[in-house]
């Protein structure tokens, strides 16, 4: 399985939260395919996928969303690969200092 799990600050007023939140799912909504916010936390966008499909979808919504104002907004942001563990990175991090 794999999980993308984005994590708002908690200063963002709920107004934010869903502007936020809206920018997230369309971006994660693209050629490759769908997905769905299934986090009941306002704070956290949270997406899951277990098809090849899904990835694709997950990583092309990735890129595109951190290549946009949006990481302003967010206080962690994962990727978790179950199945290749050695995948799992902060996405953050990565976009925000690059690879070491």
């Amino acid at each position: 399985m794999y999980r993308t799990i984005i994590k708002l600050k908690k200063e963002l007023s709920q107004e934010m939260i869903n502007e936020v939140t809206s920018i997230a799912l369309d971006h994660y909504d693209n050629f490759a395919g769908k997905l769905d916010n299934i986090s009941k936390d306002p704070y956290v966008i949270l997406f899951e996928g277990v098809s090849e499909k899904d990835f694709a979808c997950m990583d092309l919504g990735t890129v595109n969303l951190a290549g946009s104002d949006f990481l302003q907004y967010v206080s962690e942001w994962n990727f978790f690969d179950d199945e290749n563990p050695c995948d799992n990175c902060d996405v953050l991090k990565l976009y925000l200092y690059g690879v070491e």
